[in-house]
């Protein structure tokens, strides 16, 4: 046992270095790393406008006419070093179309919570004024929906359920934000291309959803 005790002893003291030596390095890791996370910009929001929705595909008559609507929300800005940041948004937004003849005009509005996961190209220049380009994938998931039928006589509205419950879509949008001493003021004007069936008939018919946005936000 006395001719072994060194050897265990040694042992001991080597890994007993080697995790010393393992603490040091990832405390050295984390110090060379802070600068980099110092340097992750991240901003909540705000963010609403007005909609013009509409639906097109082969299925659509030209009867069809876009629907005034809004929307409005919470956004996060995640902005690493560079030009391309990370804009999360939770958005209610409003679908929908109108349409009529001589006796009368039928519009339906389909309000959606909307997920938004935006890739946003910042494009630096000197001032307090950059342009701005966003594009991503979004999912909806519908929270209710309406439709109203006016005439001559009056009007007439009620709970529908013609459009589909989720939707997933594009968004593609330009803008600009304005740097001011209270936060970013942020001006988007942006299309979402549905990308799936708007109406849940069976058969589903060829309708998706397209609908042009204007809107104002402000990053804190």
């Amino acid at each position: 046992m006395s001719t072994l005790y060194p050897v265990i002893y040694f042992l001991n003291l080597n890994n007993f270095m080697m995790r010393k030596a393992t603490v040091f390095a990832l405390f050295l890791l984390l110090i060379g790393s802070t600068p980099a996370l110092a340097q992750l910009d991240i901003k909540p929001g705000v963010r609403a406008g007005v909609n013009f929705a509409n639906v097109r595909g082969d299925d659509v008559t030209d009867e069809i006419e876009s629907t005034t609507g809004f929307h409005a929300g919470v956004v996060l800005l995640v902005d690493p070093v560079g030009p391309l940041a990370f804009q999360p948004e939770l958005i209610y937004t409003q679908r929908g179309f109108e349409t009529g003849d001589a006796s009368g005009t039928l519009s339906v509005t389909a309000n959606y919570i909307q997920l938004n996961a935006l890739a946003k190209l910042q494009i630096p220049v000197t001032g307090p004024i950059s342009p701005h380009f966003t594009i991503g994938p979004a999912v909806g998931i519908k929270a209710s929906e309406s439709g109203e039928i006016s005439g001559d006589g009056g009007s007439i509205s009620g709970d529908t359920d013609d459009f589909s419950d989720t939707e997933v879509s594009g968004v593609f949008g330009a803008g600009v934000d304005i740097t001011a001493g209270f936060g970013t003021v942020m001006i988007d004007l942006r299309y979402d291309l549905g990308l799936t069936n708007a109406i849940d008939d069976d058969p589903a018919p060829s309708v998706k959803t397209g609908t042009f946005g204007i809107s104002a936000g402000l990053l804190f």
